[in-house]
């Protein structure tokens, strides 16, 4: 009797090691596993293909310099700032514990986000490499970028200009917020694979560390086998043209051009989870209301838009040969670079209400009393389109003593010509 008791207490106890083991172990390979990124890594790099814009016919003047911070793009010299960059799981593998899902804390160091979310807004930098041509380039060469070890998914990359902070993640979503002054071409890219070889098995590997080792493997070629990006333009651009209606008594020229209360939040949609893969969703890239419950700063989604040079500078007072560079004449000349608006259908808040400043040779400067109204096309204001708007100004009277205050003028028709 004491014999049957002690075996039997002695299965006892081993069946709850047993258990205790296996539950550790099944906790080791889920996501309420601790680690870090360096245990994760494998030796196979990330390396994406020269990267292209999708929509190039948006050319700049001639007088203007290569691009900068701010500004519009030129295709023709493919130079980017502050590009943020996420490697997002697409497809779940065979070893993969869970589906995939990228929602997450801000801070995480459980195993199944790591790889869900392999890349977080990594910030880099476009270099040109030719006409349309650039290449990515990290930020941080200290990076871990390189693809994880574990067979768990395959990846899909978007990258977006310029990088923000203010990221939102979702079970199915990654959404990014960023605030525009009328200087900011939004740029978009989701790098996908395409079924690139006749062995379905290693198409369906793409992309991965065991992706590569397949290529490799199996002595395939691998051109064409990396993430390529082609970025589009996501804003609307708006290209200015003033001229008199008659020829003024002394040079005039155009010293600011503004306007307030547009929306500018821009939301994009960087990637959405839909019947089983990583896909674009591009429907809408605007707020209406300011996503303060999500991020504090972001107090308004109305803002004050301005014209400017390629780059940061303001156009005021800027002259070429001693001339000032925006003198007008009965003739339509374009000012500045452009203002780039978000997208915006047709709602009330797309008509834009705009002030423009003159100023003449004696330091007089002019401005209209009532705001230059822009009504929006009958399509609304539509993604990655150029519009030339020319306004008719009526010469203000020029006076040779410099005033105290400015004086006013009227425009006398507004066209908006889509390009």
């Amino acid at each position: 009797m004491n014999i049957r008791c002690t075996i039997y207490l002695f299965t006892a106890v081993a069946i709850v090691a047993c258990s205790s083991n296996d539950d550790m172990r099944n906790e080791a390979s889920t996501d309420e596993r601790q680690v870090t990124k360096q245990q994760l890594v494998s030796e196979t790099p990330i390396t994406f293909a020269p990267v292209e814009i999708a929509d190039v016919q948006w050319e700049m003047d001639e007088t203007q310099e290569g691009a900068t911070r701010g500004g519009s793009v030129d295709a023709d010299d493919f130079t980017v700032d502050s590009v943020g960059i996420f490697c997002l799981s697409r497809t779940k593998m065979q070893d993969a514990p869970k589906n995939v899902s990228w929602g997450f804390p801000a801070a995480y160091t459980d195993e199944q986000n790591l790889h869900n979310v392999w890349s977080n807004n990594e910030m880099a930098h476009i270099e040109s490499v030719g006409a349309n041509k650039g290449r990515i380039v990290w930020e941080n060469t200290n990076l871990l970028n390189y693809y994880p070890t574990n067979a768990w998914y395959t990846y899909g990359f978007v990258a977006y200009h310029p990088w923000t902070e203010y990221i939102d993640y979702s079970k199915s979503y990654v959404h990014a917020y960023i605030q525009v002054d009328g200087n900011d071409d939004v740029l978009y890219a989701m790098a996908k694979p395409t079924a690139l070889y006749d062995d379905a098995d290693v198409n369906n590997l793409a992309y991965s560390k065991q992706y590569y080792d397949a290529i490799k493997d199996k002595g395939l070629s691998d051109q064409g086998a990396y993430p390529m990006f082609q970025f589009r333009h996501i804003m609307s651009r708006l290209d200015f043209y003033f001229y008199f209606n008659e020829t003024p008594s002394e040079n005039i020229h155009v010293d600011k051009v503004e306007f307030d209360g547009f929306i500018n939040i821009v939301r994009l949609i960087l990637a959405k989870q839909s019947g089983g893969d990583m896909v674009e969703d591009l429907s809408k890239v605007y707020v209406t209301s300011a996503p303060s419950d999500k991020f504090t700063e972001l107090t308004s989604f109305m803002g004050h838009f301005e014209l400017r040079e390629n780059g940061e500078t303001p156009i005021s007072g800027i002259k070429v040969d001693g001339e000032y560079k925006y003198n007008l004449t009965t003739v339509p000349q374009k000012v500045g670079d452009c203002i780039l608006i978000p997208p915006i259908a047709k709602l009330p808040s797309a008509n834009i209400k705009l002030y423009v400043t003159l100023c003449d040779d004696n330091g007089n400067k002019y401005k209209n009393k009532s705001a230059i109204i822009i009504s929006y096309p009958e399509t609304g204001w539509l993604m990655g389109k150029r519009y030339d708007v020319k306004i008719l100004l009526n010469a203000p009277s020029v006076s040779a003593a410099p005033r105290r205050a400015a004086s006013t003028f009227t425009a006398s028709k507004v066209e908006v010509i889509p390009q």
